[in-house]
């Protein structure tokens, strides 16, 4: 400090003027260097002005260039999102202590929402029954007509394409309240080791499992991507209905093929279908399995015969 002073002060005598502006800078090669005056190669790069004492009272940053200026300001732009985002993750700490107080809450809370989103896929598969048989209906009403030589009606032709629509439809609501319940699963178990973590429990408890939650539909549930794929897959998949159902075709789309409602006990009617995912080229191609609704046909549902039927349809059409 004290050359450095002694310096500056020679520095000052030499050019007469105690009172006269002094600059410290850079040169390229990081020489430093004092002087009244920065020369003009040195303008932008670092310098600083000092007072008589060698006091800094006014630095100069360098200049930036293009990039390093672009650098900087996605350095500040990635810095408040992480504020953001650690705002946010406290805001919604919060809001899960004030909600539950115990796993427990969690997991009841959970629990109801599945069996409300179970329910409404129960009410589904009730219509697709009524429908089935409505449909059935009308297309035999349709035959007979065709076999008496008359011609059916535009409106009875259009009700049974409604009929065609609505199951289709319905299907597809289906596969959706299906995706419901996983991204509600996965919710529930985000918050519950979440809740974890704030109030100093155990991560490693072993979380108990939906209750009452009746047969899984995804089992039967194929994803294809790209109409290539797809196409195959589809075309294994009507085959694999027609080889197993026990009642003839009813339906037969682009989108979905469909036997006509078991009158047996012994009998099992197969629906496909093929629903776009997104906006995407990705498709999901389901098997849905009905026996007929009474408690000899659910117990058909349930044998060993149809579980293998089930069992088979989705290693089929993701073999290659």
């Amino acid at each position: 400090m004290q050359r450095f002073a002694l310096g500056l002060s020679l520095v000052l005598l030499a050019n007469g003027v105690a009172e006269a502006k002094m600059y410290r800078w850079v040169d390229e090669d990081g020489a430093v260097h004092y002087s009244d005056k920065v020369p003009p190669q040195a303008m932008q790069g670092e310098h600083t002005r000092l007072n008589e004492r060698g006091i800094a009272v006014e630095r100069q940053a360098p200049v930036q260039t293009p990039e390093e200026r672009a650098r900087d300001e996605e350095l500040e732009r990635l810095r408040n999102e992480q504020q953001r985002l650690a705002g946010e993750q406290k805001a919604k700490d919060a809001a899960l202590l004030r909600t539950f107080r115990s796993e427990d809450d969690i997991i009841l809370t959970r629990d109801g929402k599945l069996a409300a989103v179970d329910a409404q896929i129960q009410l589904a598969q009730s219509n697709i029954k009524r429908l089935k048989r409505q449909l059935a209906a009308m297309q035999e009403s349709a035959a007979n007509m065709e076999k008496q030589g008359r011609k059916i009606s535009p409106r009875q032709q259009q009700d049974i394409e409604a009929s065609q629509r609505q199951i289709e439809e319905t299907y597809a609501a289906i596969l959706r309240r299906e995706r419901d319940k996983t991204q509600i699963t996965q919710s529930y178990q985000s918050d519950l080791k979440r809740f974890r973590e704030l109030s100093n429990l155990s991560a490693d408890t072993e979380t108990p499992e939906p209750r009452d939650r009746p047969a899984v539909f995804l089992d039967t549930l194929v994803t294809c991507d790209g109409p290539g794929q797809c196409d195959r897959a589809w075309q294994k998949a009507k085959d694999y209905v027609k080889k197993h159902a026990d009642t003839a075709v009813q339906m037969d789309s682009d989108r979905i093929l469909m036997t006509a409602p078991a009158r047996r006990n012994t009998e099992l009617s197969l629906t496909v279908s093929r629903v776009p995912q997104g906006e995407g080229t990705a498709e999901r191609i389901f098997l849905d399995v009905q026996c007929r609704d009474t408690a000899l046909g659910q117990e058909f549902c349930a044998s060993e015969p149809v579980s293998q039927i089930r069992a088979g349809f989705k290693p089929l059409l993701e073999s290659d």
